[in-house]
Formats: C-alpha cells, sequence, structure tokens
C-alpha cells in the first residue's frame, strides 16, 4: 500500500505526516486495483470529471487536428499496433471508458496526444511550438560493488497552464492483482494526465521514467501512401509497457523496438544503480549515459532537455530556445552542490537528496523560460514561442526507497507530496 507525506520547499530531508487536510493542495491521488479492465474502469470512475475536461480540451485544440482526422489514427494507425503489442493496456483503456461514460476512441486520444499533436504540423512549423520538460537522473553508490545508495530519476513537467488551473492531472497508484509469480511489477505509481495510463512513473520492481519531447526531420505523419496499413504505438504506451516490466533489460528492451512516427526523449532508471537517456527518432534510438561528477566522486548525473544532444544532432529540428541551457544548468547546480563527494567535509552528508533536487528545479536563470518555468511570460517582442507552457509539476523518483515527491505546479513555491510504495 501506500503512504502519504506533505512538506513544503527547503523543509527537512525527512518529511513528517501530517494531516488529510492538507493533500488537497496538490494534485489527486487515485488508487487503483484489480485486473486491467478492473483498474481502468475505477480511475474513469474516480476521475470522470477530469477526463472528460481533457477530452474536451484537446477535442477543441488547435494543436491537435480535426476530431475526423484523429478518429482516423485512432482506428488505423495506432489501434492495430494497441491490439498487437499492448493488449492488457487496451483493456484498461476499456475501463477507464466505460468508468468515465466516454468513447474508446477518446481515451486512445488522450493517450496518443502527443503523437497527434505532429500529425498536424511539419517539424519546421512545429518549431514555434517548442519547450516542455527538463529531466535527469543520478546515481550514489556507496562503495564499489555495492547496490546504490540513492538513484533518483526527476523532471520539471512543462506543459500548458490549463493543465494546472483545471486540476487535471492525477497521481495513479495502480495495484495489480494478476500477478503470476514471474517478477513483474505489483505496483506502479505515475504522474499523468487523468485518462493516461502514464507519463512518468516508478515501478515495484525499482524502475522508474521521465519523458521529454524531440522533434527531429524523420517525424512523419503516417498517412501517405509509402505509410498505408502501417500501424504505431502512443508514445504515451510505451512508457506504461516500460513500467510493466520487471527488470531493466526488458524496459529497454520495449523502449528500443516499438514502432513510433514521431521523435521523443525518455530518461530511464532502475534501482540497481543503473541509469541512461533514450533519443528516439522514427528510425532509431542512442542512448546516452551518466558522467561523474567529480574525480573524487562516486556520483553520476545525466541531465536532458528539449534537443537531440547525441549523434542524431544533425537532424534535429529545435529552433533554439529555453532547451539549449536548461540541461546543462540543471547538470551545473547540482554538481555544485558538492554534497555528492564521497569525502565530503564534516557534518556533510555524501550524496544529493530530495531537498537538494526541490531547490534546484525552483532555479529561475532564463526566467520566465527557466528550469522552474513560470506561465506570465510578459511581453515578448522577438524570438518568443506562440505557445505558452509552464512547470504544471515538478516529480523526483527515489528508485532506491521506492518513493515519488511530486509538487504541483512551480516547484519554487508549491506544496510537496510523497508516496512510497511498501517492499
Amino acid at each position: 500500500m501506500f503512504s502519504t507525506f506533505v512538506t513544503k520547499l527547503f523543509s527537512d530531508e525527512q518529511p513528517t505526516t501530517t494531516s488529510k487536510s492538507t493533500v488537497h493542495e496538490g494534485y489527486k491521488h487515485i488508487l487503483v486495483t484489480g485486473n486491467p479492465y478492473e483498474r481502468g474502469y475505477s480511475h474513469g470512475q474516480q476521475a470522470k470529471d477530469k477526463i472528460c475536461t481533457n477530452i474536451r480540451q484537446y477535442s477543441t485544440s488547435s494543436s491537435l487536428p480535426s476530431k475526423e482526422i484523429c478518429s482516423h489514427y485512432v482506428q488505423k494507425v495506432y489501434l492495430p499496433a494497441i491490439e498487437s503489442l499492448f493488449p492488457e493496456g487496451l483493456e484498461e483503456m476499456k475501463g477507464i471508458a466505460d468508468g468515465a461514460c466516454v468513447m474508446l476512441d477518446d481515451i486512445i486520444l488522450l493517450n496518443a496526444r502527443y503523437d497527434l499533436s505532429r500529425v498536424k504540423y511539419s517539424p519546421e512549423a512545429s518549431q514555434k511550438f517548442v519547450g516542455e520538460c527538463t529531466s535527469m537522473a543520478y546515481v550514489q553508490d556507496s562503495e564499489v560493488g555495492k547496490v546504490s545508495d540513492k538513484v533518483y530519476v526527476a523532471q520539471n513537467w512543462d506543459m500548458s497552464p490549463w493543465l494546472h488551473d483545471l486540476d487535471t492531472i492525477i497521481i495513479l497508484e495502480s495495484h495489480s492483482t494478476d500477478a503470476d509469480g514471474t517478477g513483474q511489477p505489483s505496483v506502479i505509481i505515475s504522474l499523468t494526465e487523468a485518462g493516461q495510463l502514464a507519463r512518468s512513473g516508478l515501478n515495484s520492481c525499482g524502475l522508474g521514467l521521465c519523458a521529454n519531447s524531440l522533434w527531429s526531420t524523420e517525424d512523419f505523419s503516417p498517412h501517405t501512401p509509402e505509410y498505408e496499413g502501417k500501424s504505431y504505438l502512443p508514445f504515451t504506451l510505451a512508457r506504461r509497457m516500460f513500467l510493466e516490466c520487471g527488470n531493466f533489460a526488458a524496459g529497454l528492451k520495449v523502449l528500443s523496438t516499438f514502432p513510433r512516427h514521431v521523435s521523443g526523449n525518455i530518461m530511464v532508471g532502475s534501482h540497481t544503480g543503473l541509469a541512461m537517456d533514450f533519443e528516439l527518432s522514427p528510425s532509431a534510438y542512442f542512448a546516452l549515459h551518466p558522467t561523474p561528477l567529480s574525480i573524487d566522486s562516486s556520483a553520476v548525473l545525466l541531465t536532458h532537455a528539449n534537443h537531440f544532444t547525441g549523434a542524431y544532432g544533425n537532424k534535429d529540428t529545435y529552433p533554439g530556445g529555453s532547451s539549449l541551457f536548461r540541461d546543462v544548468r540543471l547538470f551545473s547546480l547540482l554538481r555544485n552542490v558538492k554534497k555528492h563527494v564521497v569525502k565530503s567535509e564534516p557534518g556533510l552528508k555524501p550524496g544529493l537528496g530530495i531537498t537538494d533536487l526541490r531547490m534546484v528545479f525552483g532555479d529561475h536563470a532564463g526566467f520566465p523560460r527557466s528550469l522552474c518555468e513560470h506561465a506570465d511570460k510578459g511581453r515578448q517582442k522577438y524570438g518568443a514561442a506562440t505557445s505558452n507552457t509552464m512547470t504544471v509539476a515538478s516529480v523526483i523518483y527515489d528508485l532506491s526507497k521506492l518513493e515519488i515527491h511530486v509538487c504541483k505546479g512551480n516547484p519554487c513555491c508549491g506544496t510537496w507530496q510523497t508516496y512510497s510504495i511498501s517492499r
């Protein structure tokens, strides 16, 4: 089961239990149990109003194609891949639809909204919408050859302010009752939009994941004769499939092989002390690995924003903007905390802590399009993206302790909540 704590930014490292009256300050926590359909049905019932709001918002959003085009892609492009590759996910989405009294197509649309947003716009036209998210992975080893003391996968999630203002994001805690003793996770906790199976998350096997947007010249809309009859899996469902895996290698296999027609970035980690980043294009993946924070430290760190940093950079269509400094800024701030040094100063506990990450994710260098991005951008004359985004949530997955720390809205001023999975 889960336990919940609420703390304010810059509080002590170990939060204290508070009354339930404070829980409303964060995003709604939804607990579901049973087989895939039962879990979905409970999700749909508990988050019905939020799901309907998300459907309404995306159905009228200028970032997605028309309702007719979305329906075509759901039925002809996404559904066949889901049926073939992730039937349990399809059952769960059917349950969500029934529980919320909406159409299955609408739930698939919510889970494919990232991919559908690329159908309407060419890579060049999409450049005015770029932005979204800064992620990281951190591993701290106490001694060589021993299990890592600290493994974090974390990010600031930047999206349209209405997700925050209309309160349509949820913390979905899913307990499976169909475990067959094969080592698969029995619990998954994810931060996601109501109606989605997962956006980022942590499972009871100690695997965690965060995601960022990427754009490349390979991204395409699969409606031409060349792609007729081919099916593709939405990124959101591939993330959930990773969280359904019981070990890191299996999860990496999912991410490197799932069929896709757009690019994206996924930061992953394991409680065993492994972490890496996947830059994904429609035809390839590029793996990035953490680097040591200093020569006298056993800590390693990896950060990422919204542009390709690996071998695929020559096909990146990111036009410039905050992504070009957010990942470097995050790395620099965490490196300069100095608590990662094994032979630390007297009184300093080795390794970065949750409070350190909370503080750094509230950084405002480059404001307002900073690590902690605010909705009010003021007057922008030149070089401004037409889309307006903000940090709708900051989330830290502690894979060693199986905890999720999440802040609703900007981490510089929000309230943090903690959920944990019992071992």
